[in-house]
């Protein structure tokens, strides 16, 4: 898994603490994962605002992925040129 992340504050903390009501925010929840919607603080032109928003950032499916082998001087700061991300084989 990644991108997971856990919620912990409750809504009315985060109201107190940022303003605003606390529906704008989300519950306490656990396994949050890429792609749920958010509450966010924006700076607007004058305030703050809580916007919802959700991560642009997905794993990619095991199916869609390809396997290379990977050069012997990738994890090699002495040998650190475009050679190591050059598809090998």
């Amino acid at each position: 898994m990644c991108g997971r992340f856990t919620l912990k504050t409750p809504a009315e903390a985060l109201a107190r603490a940022f303003g605003g009501a606390a529906t704008d925010y989300p519950p306490p929840r656990c396994n949050i994962a890429p792609g749920m919607p958010l509450a966010a603080l924006r700076s607007a032109a004058a305030a703050r605002e809580t916007v919802r928003l959700r991560s642009l950032l997905h794993p990619y499916m095991a199916e869609d992925l390809e396997a290379y082998p990977v050069a012997t001087s990738v994890n090699d700061p002495r040998r650190d040129s475009p050679a190591c991300i050059e598809r090998i084989g």
